[in-house]
């Protein structure tokens, strides 16, 4: 994956997450992450984790399907990552 790629479509969005990027450009997370941590350490995008929904540390709707007792120490998955552009 040519980087200037990532970091023009990322630039165009504002913001996207992981998920996104898996789809548009057909690639796993563990394939992206190179490119992404190039374009991090280049201070272009700047990584950041969902807003609870509550003031609490749980979720709330999970997107990860948990049940409500794994909710309780739910961290939100790389995937749920959003990159947002800063430069």
């Amino acid at each position: 994956m040519m980087i200037s790629t990532l970091r023009d479509y990322i630039k165009e969005q504002g913001s996207t997450t992981m998920s996104e990027l898996n789809v548009k450009f057909n690639l796993t997370s563990d394939e992206l992450e190179g490119p992404i941590n190039i374009l991090i350490s280049k201070n272009l995008i700047k990584p950041e984790l969902p807003t609870p929904v509550e003031s609490t540390s749980k979720c709330s709707g999970c997107p990860m399907g948990c049940s409500s007792k794994e909710q309780e120490n739910c961290s939100p998955a790389p995937i749920f990552t959003i990159y947002k552009w800063i430069a």
